[in-house]
């Protein structure tokens, strides 16, 4: 698999009323009416808002990651163990999270079902790729990420998934859904780069205005973004949102363009091709934005016995 905020404008209002003053005025006059005006100015800067500030976070471990190298497909077995890892060291895995940190990629021990070679292996039983292609799609990724983390039983249900799978009909609706996954969720947020050809994990942000933990009303400046291949060299990288957008093609989060996934997810109701051309017919992840994102932290947690 592979706002930048505007100059303050003067409200009209503001100009009408500086006109309607006379032009000669005692020097006294004019204090309360300039510093009311100053003040109003003032109030639409940037950060002067209420509610506009900076808000940040990023879940980056070093110790957590590892590259996909020398396994040139392995990029969603990478990412996941990178995010698994994650969420272990922070503890914010939550009820039946079973996954302890690891960073073995091919252990030649065939009892070993935890290093990537395996893990890559369970995603291609478990994804929805033809059988001819390489790595695996947000399918099987999603797939790994929950049975790895939370067993087997996480992978079945939608009522159990700690992760899913999303597309957005635009850039902008996907990365605030995947900031709104960090700030609430306090785990990793996988995105699906090369317009659906690589997957990477995004582990922070900076935005301005609300707090996304909270609110929807904030505006994305920066994600930070790790590429387990090595030779992108994008490793904990604080991007800006227009680099994100439009920049390198090695990090652009670009729409989904794979249209080799054409069977449906048997574990999530409805039945649709999980990404086929538009000529083919309709489907999940063509020509959209697609991120794999948690939804709750941790299995739900049982109903004690009366």
């Amino acid at each position: 698999m592979a706002n930048v905020p505007q100059p303050p404008i003067v409200p009209a209002r503001l100009v009408a009323r500086a006109r309607r003053r006379p032009t000669l005025r005692p020097a006294n006059a004019l204090v309360v009416p300039l510093l009311a005006t100053f003040l109003a100015l003032g109030a639409m800067l940037p950060g002067a808002v209420a509610g506009a500030s900076t808000y940040s976070r990023n879940l980056w471990v070093s110790s957590a990651f590892l590259y996909q190298d020398p396994y040139r497909t392995a990029c969603t077995a990478a990412s996941t163990m990178t995010m698994l890892n994650m969420v272990a060291y922070r503890g914010t895995g939550g009820y039946g999270f079973v996954w302890t940190p690891y960073r073995v990629k091919n252990n030649p021990d065939p009892s070993d079902k935890r290093d990537m070679t395996s893990i890559l292996s369970f995603e291609r039983s478990h994804d929805t790729l033809i059988t001819s292609t390489s790595g695996s799609d947000p399918h099987g990724f999603r797939n790994a990420l929950n049975a790895y983390g939370w067993g087997k039983g996480a992978m079945t249900s939608a009522s159990l998934m700690p992760y899913m799978d999303f597309a957005y009909k635009s850039f902008d609706k996907a990365l605030k859904a995947a900031v709104k996954a960090i700030a609430r969720r306090q785990m990793p947020v996988a995105v699906l780069t090369w317009a659906g050809r690589h997957a990477q994990v995004m582990t922070g942000y900076v935005v301005v205005g609300e707090n996304p933990r909270v609110s929807d009303s904030f505006t994305v400046t920066y994600v930070y973004v790790s590429d387990p291949l090595m030779s992108d060299d994008v490793v904990n990288r604080k991007l800006s949102y227009a680099a994100f957008k439009s920049g390198a093609l090695k990090y652009r989060f670009r729409a989904y363009r794979e249209a080799d996934s054409p069977y449906d997810d048997p574990y999530l109701d409805g039945v649709i091709a999980s990404s086929v051309s538009a000529t083919a017919g309709p489907s999940e992840w063509f020509n959209r934005w697609v991120i794999v994102a948690p939804v709750r932290n941790g299995l739900p947690v049982p109903t004690p016995t009366p």
